[in-house]
């Protein structure tokens, strides 16, 4: 063999790997090009399943999409958030990616798990050129979590949480096999501003500014039900939905790649109950949930549209602790009433002669109550640690000494549950007259419910009206103009009883023409706020009285500002099933600088024609000094 041919051999040897190497490389280059064209061709990108899993919308203004997301590691692409058709190529492209040494669990195949088997699921033979990897870390995760079913748990609203002003949602899921008295240890999937803010007006000034982060994120269910029944007192629906074990399973890869995930918070829109509809629509393609809300998204309304879709197989109610406490209190023979709270406050023990009076079904009934009272003191932080622990111990004792038969009731589920309540926006035409002068009057509320709506499916003695806006016409004079604009409008009228001491209370961030400057259509700035008691009087009727003070903002006031503080008082009776009244008066002295007195009586009648709609009658009188107007008007409301 000549020199030259040897020497050939020697290069050919050592570039053999190389060239071996180039030829593999552009195989999988074709093979990976294969598939994007096939993707291509089927339009992939324009599905509606495609554009769920990446968050995509469409543009309010233009042609086009963007995601909702707003994580740059969302996407594969540059231009991911606003290109689904780029974002399915860069995301093929991601899943042939070699597998990095001891780092299988950071390829794309394993952060994003749901779009590699919607891939193998409409490209079927991708799945044999795919690499093989082991994703160590999801496994793990989902065999954990187990899905097999999905809830979604509603817990009623919490005006003192501003996030949960007008209720919320979470998901539960269940492994296979649970039973109802488990459930409490399935996992609970939320969405929520990650903000320590407590400011309820701040969260939602920058709230509707998509000022927070919104993130998902998984933990045991128990822990939101201690944190809403027990700590919150507040009622929680659970609606099991009929999704698939497979359904369930695509639902959670979902959110296995969401765990990180950042998207913009938005309080009225782009809020907790959204983004677990979108949860769901993953799950199922087709439902389209989300979508249903172009505007705003009210919690007891993304319950309505998935009622509305027939996807729910079973409803359970969940009592509060204050619930069940109040109607066992209800319910209970009122002669033992004070033995029960002598019990609780340690006054007398389980030996008293009054107690050993008593037979065994009503030892036990006040054994019972007065440990459940004793538990909402303490989590009310009406009660020192020890104390509570001293004195249930001795409750307890007392208890296990008793028949284990006998079980004191629980609250019932009401008649009417919150998405079959009126829904949460509302229009209102009016026509009446004030100082002679007739007028039209055009109302648009996207938020949320007030005292004389039907009180159906909403908690009792809750008003919250959000960027609630009044707009009239003189029909002597071809103009319109702004009446009253409401950002915020808040009352909680919640009775006191010899067992609870809650504190009423108002307030109010608000535009109005208020007669205050010797012109019916002065257009001042108004904050109000207020603290007091209500009671029931009658199982219809409850009275407030609340101290209050405003302060008005207009350019002709002395020093801009004017201040005053007085009472407020009034009555809503709930004449009949369908007839609702609310009489409000009140009274206010502002600083001397201005010498002004403002006088208020109001007096509003409702009637309801069906769950969406109803009439309205309202007399108005106010006073300033020596300056008196009356107002009537008759309005039609739709709730929408």
């Amino acid at each position: 063999m000549g020199k030259l041919t040897k020497i050939s051999l020697v290069f050919l040897f050592i570039l053999s790997p190389f060239s071996v190497q180039n030829v593999v490389a552009d195989s999988r280059t074709k093979t990976i090009q294969s598939f994007i064209n096939l993707s291509l061709k089927l339009k992939l990108y324009e599905q509606a399943a495609w554009r769920d899993l990446l968050h995509y919308r469409p543009n309010n203004f233009s042609s086009g999409y963007t995601s909702q997301a707003d994580s740059f590691n969302f996407f594969y692409d540059k231009n991911g958030k606003f290109d689904p058709k780029a974002e399915l190529v860069a995301t093929l492209q991601a899943m042939f990616k070699p597998v990095l040494i001891n780092k299988p669990n950071e390829h794309p195949q394993c952060l994003f798990v749901a779009r590699k088997n919607w891939l193998i699921d409409k490209l079927p033979t991708i799945n044999k050129h795919l690499p093989v990897i082991q994703c160590s870390e999801y496994e793990k995760w989902i065999g954990s979590i187990n899905p097999h079913s999905v809830t979604l748990a509603f817990p009623s609203a919490y005006i003192n949480n501003p996030g949960s002003m007008f209720g919320h949602t979470l998901l539960r899921v269940d492994q296979p096999e649970s039973k109802e008295k488990n459930y409490l240890t399935s996992y609970a999937i939320t969405y929520a501003a990650n903000t320590s803010e407590t400011n309820g007006l701040a969260f939602a000034i920058k709230g509707l500014a998509g000022g927070y982060p919104g993130l998902f994120s998984i933990l045991p269910y128990y822990d939101k039900v201690n944190e809403y029944n027990d700590l919150e007192n507040r009622d929680i629906w659970e609606y099991e939905l009929d999704l698939t074990p497979k359904e369930s399973q695509r639902m959670l890869q979902h959110m296995w790649e969401l765990r990180t995930t950042i998207f913009d918070y938005y309080f009225l829109d782009e809020n907790c109950s959204y983004q677990l509809l979108a949860l769901l629509d993953v799950a199922r393609p087709g439902l389209n949930l989300a979508a249903a809300f172009p505007i705003d998204v009210i919690p007891a309304d993304t319950v309505r549209v998935i009622a509305n879709k027939n996807i729910i197989k079973k409803i359970n109610y969940r009592p509060s602790l204050l619930t069940n406490l109040k109607y066992q209190l209800e319910n209970y023979s009122g002669k033992n009433l004070a033995l029960i709270l002598d019990l609780v406050e340690g006054k007398k023990i389980p030996t008293d002669s009054h107690f050993n009076s008593l037979n065994e079904h009503d030892k036990i009934y006040t054994l019972e109550i007065a440990y459940n009272y004793l538990q909402y003191k303490y989590k009310s932080n009406e009660l020192a640690r020890a104390e509570y622990a001293k004195r249930s111990l001795t409750l307890l004792k007392a208890r296990n000494k008793l028949s284990p038969e006998i079980n004191i009731p629980v609250a019932k589920q009401p008649a009417i549950r919150p998405e079959q309540g009126h829904k949460s926006a509302r229009l209102l035409y009016s026509y009446g007259s004030k100082a002679n002068q007739d007028f039209i009057e055009l109302n648009w509320r996207p938020a949320y419910h007030d005292l004389l709506d039907n009180n159906d499916g909403f908690v009792d003695g809750l008003q919250i009206n959000f960027l609630d806006i009044f707009a009239r016409i003189n029909t002597n004079r071809d103009k319109i103009y702004l009446q009253k604009f409401d950002f915020v409008n808040i009352y909680s009228l919640k009775p006191r009883t010899q067992f609870f001491k809650p504190i009423s209370w108002k307030f109010n961030i608000s535009y109005r023409r208020l007669p205050v400057l010797n012109d019916i259509n002065t257009l001042v700035f108004n904050l109000n706020g207020g603290a007091g008691v209500s009671y029931q009087l009658l199982d219809s009727l409850r009275a407030y009285a609340l101290i209050e003070s405003t302060v008005l903002m207009h350019r002709r006031f002395k020093d801009v500002v004017s201040a005053s503080l007085g009472p407020n008082i009034g009555f809503l009776w709930q004449v009949t099933p369908n007839w609702k009244m609310w009489l409000d008066a009140t009274s206010q002295t502002y600083d001397k600088n201005n010498n002004l007195t403002y006088q208020k009586v109001e007096l509003g009648q409702s009637f309801v024609l069906s769950k969406n709609q109803s009439i309205r009658l309202n007399w108005l009188q106010e006073s300033v000094n020596d300056n008196t107007q009356n107002e009537i008007k008759a309005s039609l409301n739709w709730y929408y």
